[in-house]
């Protein structure tokens, strides 16, 4: 998942709405697969963003993937030291 929370940043920095929306539904599903219900529903919401053509709100709103992100792993963190 880091990667997809970094190309979907990279992706709408470059301007390219495209790849970010690509990227923001591949992170969807990942983290709902994970079970990080949070992380997903931003993504979703970013591409639900890009799907309608507003790129100023996805940004907005992908600025917050990866202290979401960050969050999850902190949490998942004892789970990963058992």
């Amino acid at each position: 998942m880091p990667r997809l929370v970094e190309t979907v940043a990279a992706a709408l920095a470059a301007a390219d709405a495209d790849a970010a929306r690509d990227a923001a539904h591949a992170l969807k599903g990942a983290a709902r697969s994970a079970g990080a219900v949070r992380l997903g529903q931003i993504a979703s919401d970013v591409q639900d963003c890009l799907d309608g053509g507003d790129v100023e709100t996805a940004a907005i709103l992908a600025e917050l993937l990866s202290p979401t992100h960050a969050e999850l792993l902190d949490a998942a963190a004892p789970l990963r030291a058992a």
